[in-house]
């Protein structure tokens, strides 16, 4: 009767280990597969290790969890590294190496955006959250050529925004045709005074008016998939 062959169970290295008593094994020789090399390695007389060094490539294996308060990170250098669970920056130990790796925790990962939308104007996808508001937001390209702000979710927060502008251009316009009708009645001495207030409540008029009409031809980048 052919005995059952051994099964293979994959390392996954930097934070991953793998339990000895789910290893299915055949005449007592439990087997992992390495991960650096993919060597099958025999772990049967491991003791109480956590960490066993592959005979092959001779980097390190985690095969038991990490002691209290510590974790494993994996260089890519492939050097097995033990640090602190509350560290976010490690440096490789070894001389040929000594590469500084920022860690991701598991807070900082969950709140990476995994919305996809395409920007409307270069057409190329980034990722953000999700609008809560149901107007919208907005948001700008974050691709460097293009680096243009879209509104996501809907015009109606930018048309919100154009209304205002446009609301703050007229008042401007009206106190500078205010101005400029007042330096009729005043002294020849304050009319340059006058113009001067009146040229500058215009130019403000202006930009206001551009703002306004910038958010009103604001284009949508709309959601991946939506379409």
């Amino acid at each position: 009767m052919h005995s059952e062959p051994s099964k293979l169970v994959r390392d996954y290295g930097s934070t991953r280990y793998v339990s000895l008593s789910s290893i299915v094994s055949t005449v007592n020789f439990p087997l992992i597969s390495c991960t650096v090399c993919g060597s099958e390695i025999n772990i049967f007389d491991t003791n109480d290790q956590s960490v066993f060094q592959c005979p092959k490539c001779h980097e390190g294996i985690p095969i038991r969890p990490a002691p209290a308060g510590k974790k494993y990170v994996r260089c890519p250098c492939h050097c097995l590294i033990i640090c602190r669970e509350s560290a976010l920056k490690i440096v490789c130990p070894r001389s040929s190496c000594k590469r500084t790796t920022h860690l991701v925790t598991l807070k900082a990962h969950n709140a990476i955006p995994s919305t996809l939308f395409t920007c409307a104007y270069c057409s190329n996808p980034f990722r953000t959250d999700q609008p809560a508001d149901p107007a919208g937001v907005l948001v700008r390209c974050p691709h460097f050529h293009c680096k243009n702000m879209t509104s996501i979710g809907g015009p109606k927060l930018a048309r919100k925004w154009a209304i205002v502008f446009l609301i703050l251009s007229t008042m401007f316009i009206a106190l500078a045709a205010g101005v400029a009708y007042g330096a009729i009645y005043v002294e020849q001495t304050s009319k340059g005074v006058m113009y001067a207030g009146y040229v500058g409540l215009f130019l403000v008029a202006m930009i206001l008016l551009v703002r306004s009409i910038f958010y009103w031809t604001m284009k949508v980048s709309e959601k991946q998939g939506s379409a």
